[in-house]
């Protein structure tokens, strides 16, 4: 058993070096190396206190499961750990409304000629259907299989603006990303996100015509809060209640920067609208002007794409700084 050095300087163990000291402790001639590294033994009491390195990584010391490099399954890291710092090029996640205007105009200079092509595609089909059940009833078809036609036209309409949308979000993230996938294949996870899209898109809208209906403050409440169930419903698989939980945090910055976007929506139609009057005349009278309208109307469409998606990242990253990135956000929607 090892023996500890009494403290009245009685006979003490020796250790390997010891050999360069007189026995009244003088020092002598230094000895050979220590085999040890020179590391003096623990001192009683000191057995199992060793402090452990201060942070992960550390040779001998893993990461534990769910931190950054760790073998845990995808998802936050436990609170109160920090991550990493947020890379300030990346194209999707903003700190700031400088950032979050100039990443949002990003996603469409950067998408555009997708997110027209998913937005053609979306009114085509029922634009064709449409005009197809216009002239049967021109052709003189009974009206119960018009009503019927009519319903079919409506539903593929609904759906096609779904799909749309959920082919959108997904293009755009992956092509940030670095990962740029084919509009088939956006078509399709959007075609995947069609139905739960559909049942929180209904209750939202009734919760805010509720809220509009209750002195008009708590639908502007409601419409803020409930402005990225979409993305919620795409990104995280989630529904309105996640929906509180991220922009509640952040509500009066995340009203300011619809607002603007809606406000500068609206000048630049009501622009367009005026000067399609000047040149063809009012709307009344000329079939032209609102199909031009809505024609001219597609980049405010396409934008609306980048606003959503960058607003929402701009939330996760406030939410939980330094562990939301674009390459997050890709890995996410590609866990079909």
């Amino acid at each position: 058993m090892t023996s500890y050095p009494p403290s009245d300087g009685g006979d003490q163990q020796r250790r390997p070096g010891d050999e360069g000291q007189s026995q009244g402790g003088s020092p002598q001639q230094p000895g050979p190396p220590d085999p040890y590294g020179q590391q003096p033994y623990p001192q009683p009491g000191q057995y199992g206190q060793q402090p452990y390195p201060q942070q992960y990584g550390q040779p001998g010391y893993p990461p534990p499961a769910g931190y950054p490099g760790g073998g845990g399954p995808p998802g936050y890291p436990p609170p109160g750990y920090q991550g990493g710092s947020l890379d300030p090029d990346d194209p999707l996640v903003a700190t700031s409304f400088s950032q979050w205007f100039s990443k949002s105009f990003g996603v469409l200079g950067r998408s555009w000629k997708a997110l027209l092509l998913i937005q053609v595609g979306a009114y085509a089909v029922p634009v064709v259907l449409g005009l197809l059940v216009a002239l049967l009833a021109v052709v003189g078809t009974p009206p119960i299989l018009l009503v019927v036609l009519g319903f079919i036209v409506l539903v593929v309409f609904v759906a096609a603006l779904l799909i749309a949308q959920g082919a959108s979000y997904y293009f755009v993230t992956q092509e940030a990303a670095g990962a740029p996938v084919p509009v088939g294949d956006a078509v399709r996870f959007g075609a995947s996100r069609a139905l739960p899209l559909l049942g929180w898109g209904i209750l939202a809208a009734i919760l805010i015509f509720i809220g509009f209906i209750l002195l008009v403050i708590p639908g502007i409440y409601l419409g803020v809060v409930l402005s990225v169930v979409a993305a919620v419903v795409m990104y995280e698989r989630d529904g309105i209640g996640r929906c509180f939980s991220l922009v509640n945090p952040r509500w009066f910055p995340t009203f300011g920067r619809l607002l603007l976007f809606t406000v500068a929506g609206a000048v630049y139609q009501t622009i367009v609208l005026q000067i399609l009057t000047l040149l063809l005349g009012p709307a009344d009278t000329n079939p032209w002007v609102n199909p031009l309208l809505q024609l001219l109307s597609i980049p405010v469409a396409l934008l609306a794409v980048g606003v959503t998606v960058v607003t929402y990242a701009e939330l996760r990253h406030h939410e939980a700084p330094g562990q939301v990135s674009t390459a997050r956000l890709s890995a996410e929607l590609a866990q079909r």
